[in-house]
């Protein structure tokens, strides 16, 4: 069975459905809607609790948001009771974007490639699943010596190192799923975790360097790589952060990260839109909005 990368193999036809995420609260609750639950249980924060399904599910996460959503609002009041910052300087806001960065190393391809051979045959192993090949030797011994190639500038011997190094996960990747009908449970590894491991490595084998959607961490498939234009650092790789501050005083008043790596104007309005919505309450509402050239070219949808 050949693994499959959902993301990359596979394009959306239809739309089925969605699902929506209710609400439910007591019916003797004096709140109508979900402001005033908020604004209920904010006045009364040992009363209320919440419940869901599991965590980690659809409407937890959604919860988590509403908390932290409130946690910035609470802040914002909290300068406005305390006279910080003066209602009428939430009219003017500086938006800029950053990068908002993940644990990983720098991911070279050599480096990637003796990771993913590394995992999906741990993976294997934790499944009950004998490889004739792991190459954990010679595995070790390309990746030493692709660091010496490219630190001597032998791009030659370099490629041909990668290319080795593609061949090796390239069997392995071969034999694992015609013995994935094998695996055992024993030691509580799964053959999911498997299939997901080796649907990991096989982008990280077929990706080049100038392709989009690359994978930069077998761990963590949402990392971007993102060109900030620094001359130290150049890429970063993360997520897109958006963050909307006070022109005088630099209180936050707006913050999201966004995935996909999307163009700086085209998240603006999506930015002001949050930090609209925390305003609300104090009838304000950003009037003048102070950008940096990034954000040229802005969608239809911006002021």
């Amino acid at each position: 069975m050949t693994p499959y990368p959902s993301l990359r193999d596979f394009a959306s036809v239809a739309f089925i459905g969605a699902t929506p995420t209710f609400i439910i609260m007591n019916s003797n609750l004096l709140a109508k809607d979900v402001k005033e639950s908020v604004a209920l249980a904010r006045a009364n924060p040992d009363r209320y609790n919440d419940g869901n399904a599991s965590a980690g599910s659809a409407p937890n996460l959604a919860f988590e948001m509403l908390k932290l959503v409130e946690l910035l609002k609470a802040t914002i009041d909290t300068a406005v009771v305390t006279k910080a910052v003066r209602p009428n300087e939430f009219e003017r806001v500086i938006v800029d974007s950053s990068v908002q960065g993940k644990a990983i190393a720098f991911p070279t391809d050599s480096r990637l490639l003796e990771i993913a051979r590394h995992k999906v045959v741990t993976a294997a192993k934790s499944a009950g699943i004998a490889l004739k090949q792991t190459f954990a030797r010679e595995g070790k011994t390309l990746r030493r010596r692709t660091g010496g190639y490219a630190h001597a500038k032998q791009y030659k011997w370099l490629r041909r190192a990668l290319k080795r190094q593609r061949a090796a996960l390239r069997i392995v990747l071969r034999e694992a799923p015609r013995k994935i009908a094998t695996a055992t449970t024993e030691s509580g590894a799964t053959p999911h975790r498997l299939q997901t491991m080796m649907e990991h490595a096989e982008r990280i084998r077929t990706q080049r360097p100038k392709d989009k959607g690359k994978l930069y961490a077998m761990l963590a498939p949402e990392v971007e790589g993102i060109c900030k234009g620094n001359a130290r650092q150049p890429y970063k790789f993360g997520a897109t952060a958006s963050i909307a501050v006070t022109h005088r005083r630099g209180l936050i008043v707006g913050a999201r990260t966004f995935q996909g790596n999307p163009y700086d104007g085209h998240i603006l309005s999506a930015q002001l839109e949050q930090t609209s919505t925390l305003l609300d309450d104090l009838d304000r509402a950003p009037k003048q909005i102070v950008l940096d050239l990034g954000c040229r070219g802005v969608d239809t949808d911006n002021p």
